[in-house]
């Protein structure tokens, strides 16, 4: 997997003199449907980021038993907290900063030959990698863990993705494997 000079034109055109590039958080595709039908409709006249918080809170009450349990028993989902509400510090805030999303740990496998070209070619610019799984973590820690940022995504609500956004202030946004 080699990138093409186009596209590393089109990245760096976007990094250099761009101000800021920022991404739409994506939503599943039930509550994208549920969305898209309130508001064609009109039935509630409320900002959507109040709407899809409530829904992220509703799904996060569902499932928290399941997190509960499977943090007590099989000892997962105990780190990262303080990254998923946004809590993220960068180590060179001075520099351009390139985002690069991986979920899992294909994902993060599949970054190893982009990272190395963006390494090489753009120099000036910080890397910070983010994933979802435990998995994904410890191995994006253990590819790039002394070279570059590695944290786990933020949750979906408004003021964590938020607060991620104005810490680490990205000039580009790139997604492994989009899955929607």
């Amino acid at each position: 997997m080699n990138i093409s000079e186009k596209t590393l034109t089109s990245i760096k055109n976007t990094i250099l003199p761009a101000k800021s590039v920022l991404i739409n958080c994506l939503t599943d595709y039930l509550f994208t449907n549920i969305i898209i039908c309130l508001q064609y409709y009109a039935i509630i006249r409320i900002p959507m980021r109040y709407i899809l918080n409530l829904l992220y809170l509703v799904a996060l009450v569902l499932v928290s038993p399941i997190a509960v349990y499977r943090m007590i028993r099989q000892r997962r989902y105990r780190r990262g907290w303080s990254n998923r509400l946004g809590n993220i510090t960068r180590r060179f805030p001075t520099k351009k900063c390139i985002w690069i999303h991986a979920v899992s740990l294909g994902e993060v496998n599949a970054t190893r030959t982009i990272i190395k070209q963006l390494n090489e070619k753009l120099p000036e610019c910080e890397i910070v990698l983010s994933t979802t799984t435990d998995t994904g973590f410890d191995r994006a820690n253990t590819l790039y863990g002394d070279t570059h940022l590695v944290f786990f995504f933020p949750m979906d609500f408004t003021f964590s993705m938020t607060r991620a956004f104005q810490n680490i202030r990205p000039n580009c946004c790139l997604l492994m494997e989009l899955e929607v």
